[in-house]
């Protein structure tokens, strides 16, 4: 007998994208009516060892810790056999119609929103094929390969109906998280917006009152308290300008690449700069090894970047005297920066945790600070192509590693 191709209209009736989709499928894979019949005929052969089946397979889920997570209820597995029987009966059924296509779709979403991935949904329609070759020769003659033929293409139907269905899925929740970081974002940009006005007030105020006291009591004051008060000024216009350089970066395009060919050099001396009366305060030499690069950066991202680590290296030096060295490693592309201390060390299991938003370590808890500060340098230097990392052991001290695109045609060398 000769195969027919079925009519892509064929339980349809009426012609939907859908319909049309899956009448392509068909005839794509070459599923005629013959195979349809060859499909029900191996029905019975399912039937007897079934439960068999079903039983060996879940045994088989339990051993992976992936899976068996999902199969600690022994009633949900017994509702997941049924369904998993009905799937296969409905695949054996070869009725391609629109109820068998929504089933398919039902089941890719399924596994979507349950997070069963691809490799794990797939296995099933391994195991089903590999009872079918062990059952097929048994009770099936003499048209064996043409039903072992037929079930591989009617597996393949199912496997693309579902992992189309499991990826419109996915593809779904990430536009919702999308949707929801774009509102975050929103939100946060009002946020700096709010609270730049919050910080700027105050210092305006204290600078205020620095300028009253210069006008009214100048000729009064000892030279050191006139000098105190006009640095305690300074301080505060370079306050307002930091955050004023902050809001504005904040703000920019985080997605556009990095084209300002910085000095890592001059960003560093700056940092020094902000965290010298901490250094001096802990009495912490910083050696600066030369030459430092050139880098395709955000002068005030980068600025921020190197105060955080060295303010955080500062903070926890537990040794005298302490010690940062910042040293870089040069290739044609990129650098790596390094901020080294002489501190305590971080164990690995903690490394991962240093980065996390609000996370100290135990032994930190009780130190100031928001716990922000690595968190977002990590994120400033992600949004400049760039990573940051730590090398560390305890007893040993910590290297924090920021790696960097550097502009073309570099000339310079690790000397």
């Amino acid at each position: 007998m000769t195969d027919e191709k079925l009519s892509p209209s064929i339980g349809f009736p009426e012609q939907t994208d859908e319909s049309g989709d899956l009448a392509m499928r068909l005839e794509f894979l070459e599923l005629t009516a013959d195979d349809a019949t060859r499909l029900r005929s191996f029905q019975p052969v399912f039937d007897r060892h079934a439960v068999e089946y079903l039983d060996a397979f879940y045994r088989h889920l339990a051993m992976f810790e992936e899976t068996s997570r999902f199969l600690e209820d022994p009633a949900l597995v017994e509702r997941l056999k049924l369904a998993q029987r009905e799937f296969f009966d409905a695949m054996l059924q070869a009725r391609w119609d629109e109820d068998f296509l929504c089933q398919r779709r039902r089941a890719g979403e399924a596994h979507a929103e349950k997070g069963i991935e691809p490799k794990d949904f797939l296995g099933s329609y391994n195991q089903f094929v590999q009872f079918c070759l062990a059952n097929s020769s048994k009770d099936i003659s003499p048209d064996t390969l043409l039903v072992i033929s037929t079930l591989m293409k009617a597996v393949f139907l199912d496997v693309g109906l579902t992992l189309d269905a499991y990826f419109e899925q996915l593809t779904r929740d990430l536009r919702q998280a999308l949707e929801l970081y774009w509102a975050a974002n929103n939100e946060l940009k009002q946020f700096a917006h709010f609270t730049s006005h919050d910080l700027k007030t105050p210092l305006g105020t204290v600078a205020n009152y620095c300028d009253e006291v210069l006008d009214e009591f100048e000729d009064q004051l000892p030279k050191d308290a006139r000098q105190l008060i006009e640095a305690a000024r300074a301080t505060v216009f370079r306050m307002s300008g930091t955050i004023d350089e902050l809001l504005s970066t904040a703000l920019a395009t985080e997605t556009a690449d990095p084209d300002d060919e910085i000095a890592v050099g001059k960003v560093i001396d700056q940092a020094i700069e902000r965290v010298q009366p901490l250094l001096e305060r802990e009495q912490i030499d910083v050696i600066v090894n030369e030459p430092l690069p050139t880098v395709l950066a955000n002068h005030v991202q980068l600025r921020e970047v190197f105060y955080n680590l060295l303010a955080n290296a500062a903070k926890f030096i537990d040794k005298s005297p302490g010690r940062i060295v910042i040293e870089a490693e040069l290739s044609p592309a990129s650098c790596i920066v390094s901020v080294v201390d002489n501190g305590p060390g971080i164990s690995r299991e903690d490394q991962s945790k240093i980065f996390a938003p609000f996370r100290r370590l135990s032994r930190n808890r009780d130190d100031s600070g928001s716990g922000l500060g690595l968190y977002f340098s990590r994120n400033l230097v992600e949004q400049q192509g760039g990573q940051l990392w730590v090398e560390s052991e305890p007893g040993r001290g910590s290297r924090f590693r920021v790696q960097l695109k550097r502009p073309a045609g570099n000339v310079e060398s690790a000397g």
